[in-house]
């Protein structure tokens, strides 16, 4: 369908490690402080680490030679479980496993 120079699907999905603050660059400047939060909040919102297990799910390059990555990070909601969430970040954010290899480990499922 798509030039398959500028984009591509992964199937199976690839697991990756996603810097968060890469990912984000701003959303530790523009966090509220804990104690400023509802308690409810604290104990019930999407937490987010400083680096994720997630998995490409597909690569597109952009008309300015940059590529984007759709990843999918399972962040766990207060005490409920997981949540899927699927994000385009720039490359700089994605990394391989520290192993190199791209089977394992297996990514945590959600609940």
């Amino acid at each position: 369908m798509f030039d398959p120079r500028v984009w591509q699907e992964r199937n199976p999905p690839r697991p990756v490690r996603v810097d968060i603050s890469k990912a984000f660059p701003n959303l530790a400047r523009a966090a509220t402080r804990a104690d400023r939060l509802p308690l409810w909040l604290r104990g019930a919102g999407v937490q987010l680490e400083l680096t994720m297990d997630g998995e490409v799910l597909g690569v597109c390059r952009l008309s300015d030679g940059q590529w984007l990555i759709n990843v999918r990070i399972r962040p766990r909601v207060g005490t409920a479980g997981t949540v899927s969430m699927e994000l385009w970040v720039t490359q700089e954010a994605v990394s391989a496993w520290p192993d190199g290899n791209l089977n394992t480990p297996p990514i945590r499922r959600a609940r």
